[in-house]
């Protein structure tokens, strides 16, 4: 439960610290469901760290029996899965994390914990993005947004509207990106959410390229890479977590 805090408040040093702390007792008292919680904890941090490769080998090192046992950790390590493969630009292994998830709440007939719904959704939005099928990255951002605008939840509802500019972006309705865009940047108004604002942030340079408007998109490029500098600011200049964000800053997307 705090992980889940401490995760989308951008408080990554504590997080990153504790759970390590965690995961050490748990294996002093051989406690499998724990170990593998506790890796899939910073697996999760990992990939939203965007060390995709370090999220992905810690997700492997969960133990098998502890996946069919547990309906919660087996949900939880193929979403963080799904990122990892999305991150690496391997869409036909994160395709066959969403399929497992349907084939295992199809055969067990339960329902996914909230955080890893919300998780799968905006990780199928970004893969339907990346494949090109706009129709199925719709549906899956509508489906985000319906199930958080409810409570509301306004660190997933931010991404909601985020991920609805991209598809609109993508699909070429300028006006409508604009529209949803104002919404995400309304929803992270007051708030410290670091986590969905980066998203909306990098969502506003690509729509003020988009629309021609250059001092705009800089000025979401900046707040942008602030942000990402906040968050890599967590870790020791040695970290590797900090070095995945700071590259973030040279990927394409944020350029």
């Amino acid at each position: 439960m705090e992980s889940t805090a401490l995760i989308h408040l951008g408080q990554w040093r504590r997080l990153q610290r504790e759970t390590i702390a965690a995961l050490a007792l748990a294996e002093r008292n051989a406690n499998r469901p724990a170990i593998a919680l506790c890796r899939l904890t910073l697996a999760w941090l990992h990939v939203e760290a965007m060390d995709f490769h370090g999220a992905r080998d810690l997700c492997e090192s969960v133990e098998q029996a502890v996946l069919e046992e547990n309906p919660f950790a087996f949900f939880f390590q193929r979403a963080v899965l799904a990122k990892a493969f999305v991150g690496l630009n391997e869409p036909q292994r994160a395709r066959q994390q969403f399929d497992d998830v349907m084939q295992r709440l199809n055969s067990d007939g339960i329902m996914m914990d909230y955080t890893i719904y919300a998780q799968l959704h905006h990780c199928l939005c970004e893969y339907s993005l990346q494949v090109g099928d706009i129709a199925q990255a719709r549906t899956s951002a509508t489906k985000l947004y319906e199930y958080v605008a409810p409570a509301p939840d306004r660190n997933h509802l931010a991404q909601a509207h985020g991920l609805l500019t991209r598809v609109a972006l993508a699909a070429g309705d300028l006006e409508e990106a604009r529209a949803e865009l104002s919404r995400a940047l309304s929803t992270l108004e007051d708030a410290d959410m670091p986590l969905a604002a980066w998203r909306v942030y990098r969502a506003g340079v690509e729509v003020c390229e988009s629309l021609g408007e250059p001092a705009e998109a800089a000025r979401y490029r900046a707040r942008f890479e602030d942000v990402i500098r906040t968050l890599a600011g967590n870790f020791e200049p040695d970290d590797r977590l900090r070095s995945s964000l700071l590259a973030a800053l040279d990927a394409p997307g944020a350029r």
